[in-house]
């Protein structure tokens, strides 16, 4: 009963944000614009279109729909931002799996290491699992076509798809490189978005990927959760968190903050009023518990209103690195023609209450982790481990790294030659070892983000107890 009124509202909001931003449209009139001129243009483009279908000697790159579709991508590309963009039927699925929460897919995460493409993990009750599709494995070809010259980007486009959709997959295994077919058949896979923990000292922890349209609902349980366990503190994680919806944005923030106060000031043209977006006290759980938050150049959009948010009213302290720096709203359209197509366009910027502009600047953290920063011998070292593949074999060998296992390496490394310090040794050994790892990292000798997270919650409930 609970999930179903907390949707309602979801839904209702839902359409709310959208008239608001179909406002910030419906208000754009083209009926200045000079009749005669763009007939020209579309002149113009005709008749290129018509010579190059009849002249080009590759017809199958002159096809309707290359040129058709090319041109559109062009259109967006003239506006010179990046944000707006023309969504083909790949693109489109993509962008409306990310907002949604689920996708056609098969349960997996992969990187692209050394031009080969690893898979990381995979996730439990999916078809990779089932197939025993495993970590370290490479896909080398995908419905037999192979994939050494795609993007990374364009291979998770393969790789999803609409559910029940069969697909293929070669991969290699093991040091012998052992080839092996699987098939599988895509189905819905509902991304994990939200992972929690209690660290000593009654410090909760959160991590949220991506705000998706029920991240609302997904935080707002697990923050109960926590707050029924007592925790004296709480770290909200927004590191590699690229937005998403803003409406769960902003009922996310309402779970931290009560009474009225400005949580964001969307602006559209400048011919038209801008508008905030304010807080209330219906949805707040936890007003007063010390919190801080985690963010990174990874943080974007929806997790840097958050924490404009968050810094602006005093009511936490952001802690990691500067964020992205888009402080753009975009909205997203399926085509009306009946194509499988859409466009996402740039309608208005925002700006944090106190009225800071972020776009391409992003936000600075309240106390700044430094990067480790490696000297030139320390990077021809890094760089010959990589290249004799020590870590990676070594992990694969020792998945548990043990104290002794990790002095065992350090060992290893020396009769290499690998003139690097204890410390770096073992911080490269742990990032390759949690890399394959679907949970969330709660080495806290590993993330020092994290630690110093941890470290200014315990001190400043000290303070507060005294």
């Amino acid at each position: 009963m609970i999930y179903n009124k907390l949707y309602e509202r979801f839904f209702w909001l839902s359409l709310i944000i959208i008239f608001l931003f179909g406002g910030y449209c419906n208000g754009i009139s083209l009926r200045d614009e000079d009749p005669t001129t763009r007939d020209k243009y579309l002149a113009v483009f005709k008749e290129a279109y018509h010579n190059v279908r009849l002249m080009y000697p590759d017809r199958k790159k002159a096809n309707r729909k290359n040129l058709f579709m090319g041109a559109l991508s062009g259109m967006f590309e003239a506006l010179g931002d990046p944000h707006s963009i023309f969504l083909d039927a790949r693109t489109l699925a993509y962008l409306e799996s990310q907002v949604i929460g689920s996708f056609g897919g098969l349960g997996f995460s992969i990187m692209n290491r050394d031009n080969e493409i690893i898979i990381l993990y995979t996730l439990p009750n999916t078809p990779a699992r089932r197939a025993d599709i495993r970590s370290r494995d490479r896909i080398i070809e995908i419905n037999g076509k192979p994939i050494n010259k795609l993007s990374l980007s364009k291979i998770m486009k393969k790789l999803r798809g609409k559910p029940s959709s069969p697909i293929k997959l070669t991969i290699l295994r093991g040091r012998s490189k052992q080839r092996i077919e699987k098939a599988l058949s895509r189905e819905i896979i509902s991304a994990k978005e939200v992972d929690t923990h209690i660290f000593e000292g009654g410090i909760g922890y959160i991590r949220l990927r991506q705000f998706s349209n029920f991240a609302a609902i997904f935080v707002k349980e697990e923050l109960i959760k926590l707050k029924n366990k007592k925790v004296k503190g709480l770290i909200f994680d927004l590191r590699g968190n690229p937005g998403g919806s803003l409406h769960s944005c902003l009922y996310i923030i309402n779970y931290f903050l009560d009474g009225e106060k400005k949580l964001v000031y969307i602006k559209g043209s400048k011919d038209k009023p801008g508008q905030f977006h304010k807080s209330n006290n219906n949805n707040v759980v936890f007003p007063n518990v010390p919190l801080v938050v985690l963010a990174n150049e990874g943080s974007a959009s929806a997790s840097e209103i958050f924490v404009g948010a968050i810094q602006d009213h005093n009511r936490g302290i952001v802690i990691g690195n500067k964020t992205y720096g888009k402080g753009s709203v975009q909205t997203y359209t399926a085509s009306s023609s009946g194509m499988n197509v859409g466009y996402k366009v740039t309608i208005a910027k925002w700006y944090t209450p106190n009225g800071r502009a972020i776009n391409g600047v992003g936000l600075e953290p309240n106390i700044k982790i430094k990067s480790p920063d490696y000297t030139l011998d320390d990077k021809y070292y890094i760089y010959k481990l990589l290249k004799i593949k020590l870590i990676e074999n070594y992990v694969e060998d020792h998945p548990n790294l043990t104290k002794d296992e990790i002095r065992e390496f350090i060992k290893l490394a020396r009769k290499e030659g690998i003139k690097l310090k204890k410390s770096i040794l073992v911080y490269l050994l742990k990032s390759e070892k949690y890399m394959y790892e679907p949970d969330i990292v709660t080495d806290m000798s590993y993330d020092k983000v994290l630690k110093a997270g941890w470290e200014n919650l315990v001190k400043r409930i000290k303070i507060t107890n005294k």
